[in-house]
Order: C-alpha cells, then structure tokens, then sequence
C-alpha cells in the first residue's frame, strides 16, 4: 500500500489540530497517519508539543536508531529531535519526507531529506520501521546519504 498525494495532503493540512481517529482503521492505513504525525515531531520546537505528537504515532517502547544515535521510548527520541532541532549550525533546517511510504506485513520505508531554511535538499536518507496492531510506531532505523553505487 502506498500513501496517495491526496491522503498525504489533507493530513498535512489537518496537522495537529485534529486528532487521529484509529478506531475504524487498517493498521496499514494507522500507521500511514501515524508517519504524518510522526514528521511533525521531527520539525516541532515545542517539547510538550513534540512529546503530544509522539504520543499519538509512538508505541510506547518503540527504538529509534541512526548512524548518530539510538533512542528507546518516547522520550527519548523526543530529546534527540530537541537537540536536532537546538542545533545552532542547523537553524531553521527540516526533516520531510521524500518519497511515498511503502508499507507491508507491518513494516514500512520511505525516503526523506533534511532541507535548509531556503528549501535546498543538503541530505537525504532513508528509514525502515516497524507498526504493531494499533498502527503506532515501534521501531524506525535510519540511513544518512543516497545509497552507494554498486561496484
């Protein structure tokens, strides 16, 4: 299953303001919305903010991993968005995503890139993940960079 435009479009512009409602949803269709939310994490300044966005996408023991770090729960990651977001050298840079989400047997990937204040791609990347029945988040990995040619 893969995140249409449409669906993409109307929960960014729903953003946080109106809660998602899982009760009557696939998993496969909860964790595309739980994604949503999950990148507005990553690009909100406001820890209590943050932290009511992961809530709502972020199983409770769910681990984050990137070349950088690894995180267990969510406030764990909640600091590690902090101190991505408190970087000096990264002011006004942003996480978003890149590509369609493509999701199978509760697992999941897509492509994002970290943007400048200006809107220029300085990197890209890539995170695998896993859901678990409610469409929360349980575990994400992450790549820096484009895959490497094949030699």
């Amino acid at each position: 299953m893969k995140c249409t435009l449409a669906v993409t479009l109307l929960l960014t512009t729903l953003g946080a303001v109106v809660a998602p409602s899982f009760a009557d949803s696939k998993p496969e269709e909860q964790i595309l919305q739980s994604l949503q939310i999950y990148f507005q994490a990553w690009n909100e300044p406001v820890a209590d903010k943050r932290d009511a966005l992961l809530k709502d996408c972020w199983a409770d023991n769910a681990e984050y991993t990137d070349p950088s770090t690894h995180a267990k729960g969510r406030a764990a990651l909640s600091i590690e968005i902090g101190k991505f977001l408190g970087n000096e050298q990264l002011k006004g840079f942003s996480i978003v995503q890149a590509s369609n989400i493509d999701v199978h047997h509760r697992v999941f990937r897509f492509q994002w890139e970290m943007r400048d204040p200006d809107g220029n791609t300085v990197s890209p990347g890539m995170d695998y993940g896993e859901y678990d029945d409610q469409g929360r988040i349980t575990k994400i990995v992450g790549f820096f960079g484009p895959f490497q040619e094949s030699q």
